[in-house]
């Protein structure tokens, strides 16, 4: 997994993560691999031509060739959806594809689940998101105005809150301003009102008027309730636990969930999910029967608001158009029919014990097919072998520890090491297979929380440290936390830890450099 990023000296970074299977824990993890310059001192070739997409790819399998790991190691990738990343020509994505044949590529869900909000966000009336910037920019760096406002909370019985600042780049973080605005609609809608008659400010009543708008909190109503939608499925795939066997079910139900709340229900079930066509009106529910949630619902057909029968169509359609904008975000960004995520869900441990899914999965045979990286397709004795466990899984004698298990990763290891009374492990070749596949990135989370790590090491005070030491201090602190007690104070170097420390040969940075790789142990 890659993403890059500018820190605070603007100099351009680009971050390394990998995922893979560690025997010692007995579980799939993510660890910091490497960070290093995009625009490198002296190298005139790519402060010319920029962060292209040969110049990041060149760089991270340069990262790989310098310690010794090969590229038939490699069975995914996993990144942001920009074009330099996973354009179909000329991308890192498509130079994996050329160099390592039957490489999984998989864009980041949780980018891909904010661009389809973004997208359909943009298709509600602007005054929604202006008098989320209005109330925050009102508030903000004066302490007398939210000491006025918590006196209007404190009357309504609510707990004091300051309101939140709606983020052009954070993940989805509009779904907290609004469900801040409105807990607080009622407090801010007397407290504007006061400073409207006192401070008589035109952007107080610029404000005012939006509150007063019943329109207005309906639009927040229907955005509260169709927002966490997004929210939930995000921070999902946030985690950094192994969920990618659940990743075809999860947006194939988001989709649907969507699909439901403008088209005809009988129509949706019957139809190939793949072959919907959202922008298809011939399938649409009327203008009155659409779904937007039970707070519109009681809200809609009140006198107040059929009184602006104008506004109330216009309200309709605005928000049949979110619905329709975010159903054709989710198709264009997410395909249907990936053979590779429809497969590795059945390497779910509910999935792989069923008889009865079974039924229509009995060979290994189109799992591996998927991923021809993983195994070697063409070696019928290997592929024989992980064809007879699979088949004897959903009736063996496993024990109720194992079968319980809820961790698919744990669940597989757990597996691969079980013997039987004779001694012998009966599933370790297709719980290894399992593994292998399920190293697959569902999010680039992990990156962005290095890039957060970062921000933290390399700050204000700190803004002349250089790629190298901040790379070697991310080492350092994965090599700590790898210790037994997952902290500093008690941690012991090795003996060739400090042999590599006490090297006069090497500079601080080197030495600290290698301090920090020596307990690296990637296959």
């Amino acid at each position: 997994m890659t993403d890059e990023s500018t820190d605070i000296s603007t100099n351009k970074t680009s971050c390394v993560v990998v995922r893979f299977y560690d025997e010692t824990e007995g579980r799939i993890k993510s660890q910091f691999w490497n960070l290093h310059d995009i625009f490198s001192d002296n190298d005139t070739e790519t402060a010319n031509t920029g962060a292209t997409a040969g110049n990041i790819y060149n760089k991270l399998i340069k990262s790989f060739t310098e310690h010794g790991i090969p590229l038939k190691n490699v069975v995914g990738f996993g990144s942001d959806g920009c074009n330099v990343m996973m354009g179909t020509e000329n991308s890192v994505a498509s130079r994996f594809r050329n160099e390592c044949p039957g490489i999984i590529i998989i864009k980041c869900s949780c980018h891909s689940a904010h661009l389809c909000a973004s997208a359909a966000c943009h298709k509600l009336p602007n005054r929604c998101e202006e008098l989320a910037r209005n109330v925050f920019r009102f508030l903000k760096m004066s302490s007398k105005r939210y000491a006025q406002l918590q006196q209007f909370q404190v009357f309504l019985d609510l707990k004091p809150q300051k309101m939140l600042h709606p983020s052009q780049t954070r993940w989805l973080s509009l779904v907290d301003v609004v469900t801040r605005i409105i807990t607080n609609w009622d407090a801010l809608k007397l407290y504007f009102t006061d400073m409207a008659l006192s401070e008589r400010l035109v952007s107080g009543q610029l404000t005012l008027d939006l509150l007063s708008d019943p329109y207005m909190k309906l639009y927040y109503d229907f955005m509260s309730w169709i927002l966490p939608k997004f929210t939930h499925f995000n921070k999902y795939f946030q985690s950094a636990e192994v969920v990618i066997t659940e990743l075809d079910s999860k947006i194939k139900d988001l989709y649907k969930d969507f699909l439901l709340c403008f088209m005809d229900r009988n129509y949706v079930n019957r139809s190939e999910l793949s072959n919907i066509d959202p922008a298809d009106s011939r399938h649409h529910l009327n203008i009155e029967q659409l779904y937007l949630g039970i707070a519109v619902a009681s809200k809609i057909n009140t006198s107040e608001i059929k009184a602006g029968k104008q506004q109330r169509i216009e309200f309709l359609h605005r928000c049949k158009d979110f619905l329709v904008e975010a159903a054709l975000q989710i198709k264009k960004r997410w395909d249907f029919d990936s053979a590779p995520l429809i497969k590795i869900s059945l390497l779910g441990a509910k999935n792989a014990m069923s008889e009865e899914i079974r039924k229509d999965n009995p060979s290994i045979l189109p799992i591996a097919l998927a991923f021809p990286r993983v195994v070697d397709v063409d070696d019928i004795n290997v592929l024989q072998i992980l064809d007879d466990q699979w088949r004897k899984l959903p009736y063996a004698k496993i024990p109720e520890e194992i079968k319980t298990e809820k961790k698919v990763d744990v669940f597989w290891a757990k597996l691969s090491k079980w013997s039987d009374l004779t001694e012998n492990k009966p599933f370790s070749d297709i719980s290894q297979f399992a593994l292998d596949c399920l190293v697959l990135p569902h999010a680039n989370a992990d990156c962005e929380r290095i890039f957060s790590k970062i921000n933290l090491t390399k700050s204000r005070t700190r803004n002349r440290l250089v790629t190298g030491t901040v790379d070697a201090i991310l080492l350092s602190c994965d090599a700590i936390k790898r210790n037994k007690s997952g902290n500093c104070t008690d941690f012991e170097p090795t003996e060739e830890m400090l042999r590599r420390a006490n090297n006069k040969s090497n500079d601080g940075m080197q030495c600290i450099d290698q301090v920090a790789e020596i307990d690296i142990n990637i296959p």
